[in-house]
């Protein structure tokens, strides 16, 4: 079976982004994260309803970008995502992971149940036990 780049956002999903703008980062650091991104939306299945994405970002605070139901193209979601901003401030993974999971994979912002959630953090996120701990509770 051969796979073409073009299929990887064939699989129906629902994905949260979850930006780390703390000083640790840094903006030119961060503007790759969100060139990252731009180049994965080109690549899912938007359009169709197969994935949807939503945003959040955090630092000193957490702030939701967009959620999952904000928008059906892939050009939408592509410019949301060119505006999303650099927040100079200090580092709350736990506040930006626990807010994906508490109020953006909820079916009011537009979690669907029957499809698998993936949420991808920015590499400074990714703590294996808090990433652990949040999602035992998730899907209960």
């Amino acid at each position: 079976m051969t796979t073409k780049r073009g299929d990887c956002g064939a699989t129906e999903s629902d994905i949260i982004f979850i930006l780390d703008s703390s000083t640790s980062v840094q903006e030119e650091n961060f503007k790759k994260m969100l060139n990252f991104i731009v180049d994965f939306v080109s690549a899912a299945s938007i359009d169709n309803g197969n994935v949807r994405i939503g945003a959040v970002l955090y630092s000193s605070d957490v702030k939701i970008q967009f959620h999952l139901n904000a928008f059906q193209t892939k050009q939408e979601v592509i410019d949301a995502v060119l505006q999303i901003p650099y927040v100079y401030g200090s580092t709350n993974t736990y506040g930006g992971l626990n807010t994906m999971r508490t109020v953006m994979f909820t079916t009011e912002n537009g979690d669907r149940p029957s499809f698998p959630i993936l949420p991808f953090c920015s590499p400074t996120a990714y703590r294996t036990s808090m990433l652990t701990t949040l999602f035992q509770k998730q899907r209960k």
